[in-house]
C-alpha cells in the first residue's frame, strides 16, 4: 500500500473519531494524528498504533489500550482513569499532569516517560519498566509497584504513601522529599538512591537493600 493511501486511510479514521465513532479501533493506525481533546472513553484500542499522536487532554476513561503503541505520544493532561494499559508501550511519552487513577499498567514500558504531576493513585504498575522515568511530584499513593524497575527514576516530591514497592528496583532513584509513609519496601533495592528529606519510618528500610544510599535521616520517623 502506498504512502498516499495510508495517509488517506488515517485521515478517514481521524474524521470518524472526531465524529464520535470511537467504539472499536483495535489495531488501528493513528500514528502522528492530531487528536487533542477527543473522547475515547470505553473505546477498544487494543494494539492500536498511537505513536507520536497528539492526545493532549483526550479522555480514555475505561478504554482498552492493551498492547497499544503510545511511544512518543503527547498525553499531557489526559484523563485515563481505570484505563486498561497492560503491556502498552509508553517510552518517552508525555503524560505530565495526566490522571491515571486506578489505571492498569502491568508490564508497561515507561522508560524515560514524563509523568510529572500525574495522578496515579491506586494504579496497578506491577513489573513496569520505568527506567529513567520522571515521576516528580506525582501522586502514587496506594499504587501497586511490586517488582517494578524504577532505577534512575525521578521521584522527587512524589507521594508514595501506602504504596506497594516490594522487590522494586530503585537503584540510583531520586526520592528526595518524597512521602513514603506506610509504603511497603520489603526487598526493594535502594542502592545509590537519594532519600534526602524523604518522609518514611526508619523500620521501612530494615528489609530493603540501601547500601550507599544518600539519606540524611532528618525526616525518618523512628516510632
Amino acid at each position: 500500500m502506498g504512502a498516499e493511501n495510508i495517509a488517506a486511510i488515517k485521515q478517514e479514521l481521524r474524521h470518524q473519531i472526531l465524529m464520535g465513532q470511537t467504539g472499536s479501533l483495535a489495531g488501528a493506525n493513528l500514528s502522528s494524528l492530531e487528536l487533542a481533546g477527543v473522547d475515547f472513553s470505553g473505546a477498544n484500542l487494543h494494539e492500536a498504533n498511537l505513536w507520536e499522536a497528539d492526545l493532549t487532554y483526550a479522555s480514555f476513561v475505561g478504554a482498552n489500550l492493551l498492547d497499544a503503541d503510545l511511544r512518543g505520544s503527547n498525553l499531557a493532561g489526559a484523563e485515563m482513569a481505570a484505563a486498561k494499559m497492560q503491556r502498552s508501550a509508553l517510552l518517552r511519552a508525555n503524560l505530565r499532569g495526566a490522571s491515571l487513577v486506578g489505571a492498569q499498567l502491568e508490564r508497561a514500558e515507561l522508560e524515560e516517560t514524563d509523568l510529572r504531576e500525574a495522578n496515579l493513585r491506586g494504579a496497578y504498575l506491577r513489573k513496569i519498566n520505568g527506567l529513567h522515568a520522571d515521576f516528580s511530584a506525582a501522586n502514587l499513593s496506594e499504587a501497586m509497584l511490586d517488582g517494578a524497575n524504577l532505577s534512575q527514576a525521578h521521584l522527587n516530591q512524589a507521594i508514595l504513601n501506602d504504596a506497594k514497592l516490594k522487590a522494586t528496583k530503585l537503584r540510583g532513584a531520586d526520592l528526595s522529599r518524597a512521602c513514603l509513609m506506610r509504603a511497603n519496601l520489603a526487598g526493594a533495592n535502594l542502592t545509590g538512591a537519594k532519600l534526602v528529606g524523604g518522609q518514611l519510618h526508619s523500620r521501612q528500610l530494615t528489609q530493603s537493600q540501601f547500601h550507599q544510599r544518600r539519606f540524611d535521616g532528618r525526616h525518618a520517623h523512628r516510632k
